[in-house]
């Protein structure tokens, strides 16, 4: 039973993967695919495909091993595969022009393969949280990250900030949000700086951090970016007066 499941897994996760590349192409456009020219391919379409699909597996793979993916490790092979999508809908135009009523088409055609993704990308665009590149920005131009052990639960957060990757650790994405077991982390692992986001709905639990003061933190529409600093680290910096709340203080 334990096998079987072990493989089902696998399954899981190669449908769960599949659904995220439809998602990140947009559905419209994948069906378009359907409608694009796959024969008469030359070495130079087999290599592009390759590659997208050599890229898609190493994302497979990757999912496998860390039980994470975000949307944006696939935007590279999505991108690779768009040029079938333009000669799909090239296809499918010309089909359109053809039938009955072309004009009612057209206005499909429009709705499906302009408006749809136009709409989208404003919806995207528009529920952008900056809160992260806030806190980078801030956390740059301050240097309050330099030479310190920093602890966070989004790679992006350091990123933003201009560390390197092997200047900050990441919890585990079981614990992103299990503040408890980040402290316990970073106090066995003497953290500096603990650099996190939080979602609106569990900054109640923020409590569960002690230990460490509140440096700074930044509001955004979804989640909230909080920067803890540990007793030691903040009194060396010089940090512990008027600039840190009274919050979390620690035992």
């Amino acid at each position: 039973l334990l096998e079987n499941t072990r493989y089902f897994m696998y399954l899981v996760y190669l449908t769960g993967l599949a659904r995220t590349f439809v998602k990140v192409m947009f559905p419209c456009f994948f069906v378009v695919l359907f409608f694009s020219s796959w024969q008469n391919m030359d070495i130079r379409h087999a290599f592009v495909l390759g590659l997208a699909g050599f890229y898609v597996f190493m994302v497979y793979l990757s999912l496998i091993e860390r039980d994470f993916m975000q949307q944006r490790f696939l935007f590279a092979p999505v991108c690779l595969i768009y040029p079938w999508v333009g000669q799909g809908l090239e296809n499918l135009f010309k089909r359109l022009q053809n039938s009955f009523h072309p004009k009612a088409w057209l206005i499909v055609f429009l709705l499906f393969f302009i408006a749809a993704p136009g709409i989208r990308a404003f919806h995207v665009i528009d529920k952008a949280d900056d809160a992260m590149l806030a806190a980078g920005d801030f956390a740059a131009q301050s240097g309050l990250l330099a030479d310190a052990r920093v602890l966070t639960n989004d790679d992006r957060l350091p990123f933003y900030a201009g560390l390197d990757i092997y200047e900050y650790e990441t919890m585990p994405n079981k614990y992103s949000y299990d503040f408890k077991a980040i402290q316990r982390h970073a106090q066995k692992n003497r953290s500096d700086i603990i650099y996190i986001k939080v979602p609106k709905r569990k900054i109640s639990q923020l409590s569960q951090i002690t230990g460490y003061y509140e440096i700074k933190n930044f509001s955004g529409r979804r989640r909230n970016v909080y920067i803890y600093g540990s007793a030691d680290f903040c009194k060396n910096r010089a940090l512990q007066d008027d600039k840190i709340p009274p919050c979390n203080p620690g035992p």
